[in-house]
């Protein structure tokens, strides 16, 4: 199962930029110029962001029966169903925006703990996937957790 970035964000973040960069060139000769220079490129930047978005294959969510590969501006992750204890719904810090967390398994952390010498957090996630891949969080949350794992 492949899950995409939802075309319609990106193409209102490629509009805003673009309004912005526009806004920014018309008004030059208004606004000091290190001032326009730090806005163009900032905004520029976003632009391009926006831009690669929406080329097939740059965000991405696949569900395998091996388990998760997500691509986000053409760099892919990937972990395994035995490394993964549950996928969770949290809220992050603005109070608004919903994101997909998860807890690796037992293995994984007594792993670590021993790595590192002291015990891993198990009050916060152990990570966040960086989209919702065109589903809300809880939708993608029971299509996670629901999945036969090999």
């Amino acid at each position: 199962m492949v899950l995409k970035s939802s075309k319609l964000k990106n193409l209102l973040l490629l509009a805003l930029t673009g309004v912005f960069v526009f806004i920014v060139l018309y008004f030059r000769s208004d606004i000091p110029m290190y001032m326009g220079h730090i806005a163009s490129i900032f905004f520029g930047i976003g632009f391009i962001v926006a831009l690669l978005q929406l080329l097939p294959g740059a965000s991405q969510l696949e569900i395998a029966s091996d388990g998760i590969r997500y691509t986000v501006l053409f760099r892919t992750n990937f972990i395994p169903w035995n490394e993964i204890s549950y996928f969770y719904e949290l809220t992050m810090q603005d109070g608004k925006t919903k994101k997909v967390g998860w807890h690796y398994s037992e293995e994984v952390v007594l792993e670590a703990e021993a790595k590192q010498g002291y015990p891993v957090n198990m009050d916060i996630p152990h990570g966040i996937l960086p989209d919702n891949f065109g589903k809300s969080a809880s939708d993608l949350v029971k299509i996670l957790n629901g999945f036969p794992r090999a």
